[in-house]
C-alpha cells in the first residue's frame, strides 16, 4: 500500500481505537471493530485474498462443473473463509498498540488471507476455531479471485482454468 495511504488509514484506525477502547464505549467495541473492518476495501483493494482451497470446495466446484462458484442454491456453497478467525485477530488488532504503520499493516495483511471452503467448514472454523484444511494452494499474487465488493471474480481463463487443474 503506497504511503500515504497507508499513514491515512493507519490514522482512521487510531481514531476509531481511541473511543471504541475507552471504558465508556466498552459494551459498543464489536459495532465499532465490524464498522472499522467494513472500510478496508476502500484503501486495499485486494482484500480477503484467496490463497488456496480445501478439498470438499473443490469438489463442490466440480459438482457444478466448475461453470461458477457455487451458491446455496447448489448441493454444497463455497465462501471465502479466513485462514485466521477474523474476530479473533480484529479483536487483538484493536487490543495492541500500535505506533509503527507498516507494522500494522503486516499484521492485517497476513491475517486477511482467506480460502475456498464449503459453508459447513467456514461456519466451523469461524466458530470452533477448526483449522481449514488446504487441499491446494493458490498464487497469492493479486491475479485469482480478485475482490469485488462482496464477493470475487470468477473468470473461466483464468479461476476456472486453475481449478480445473487441480482435478
Amino acid at each position: 500500500m503506497e504511503q500515504k495511504k497507508l499513514e491515512y488509514y493507519f490514522n482512521i484506525f487510531k481514531a476509531f481505537q481511541g473511543p471504541i477502547l475507552d471504558e465508556d464505549m466498552s459494551d459498543r467495541k464489536q459495532y465499532g471493530i465490524r464498522a472499522f473492518s467494513a472500510t478496508q476495501g476502500w484503501f486495499f483493494d485486494n482484500t480477503w485474498r484467496v490463497v488456496g482451497i480445501t478439498q470438499d470446495a473443490l469438489e463442490a466446484f466440480k459438482a457444478i462443473d466448475f461453470k461458477r462458484i457455487p451458491t446455496r442454491k447448489d448441493p454444497v456453497a463455497v465462501e471465502r473463509a479466513h485462514i485466521n478467525q477474523r474476530a479473533v485477530w480484529l479483536n487483538e488488532l484493536f487490543s495492541r498498540e500500535w505506533d509503527d504503520p507498516k507494522e500494522w499493516w503486516n499484521y492485517i495483511y497476513y491475517k486477511d488471507r482467506v480460502v475456498l471452503a464449503t459453508v459447513l467448514e467456514n461456519k466451523l472454523s469461524d466458530q470452533s476455531g477448526i483449522p481449514l484444511k488446504i487441499a491446494y494452494e493458490i498464487p497469492d499474487n493479486g491475479e485469482y479471485f480478485q475482490t469485488n465488493y462482496i464477493g470475487c471474480k470468477y473468470r473461466k481463463k483464468i479461476e476456472r482454468a486453475l481449478l480445473e487443474s487441480f482435478v
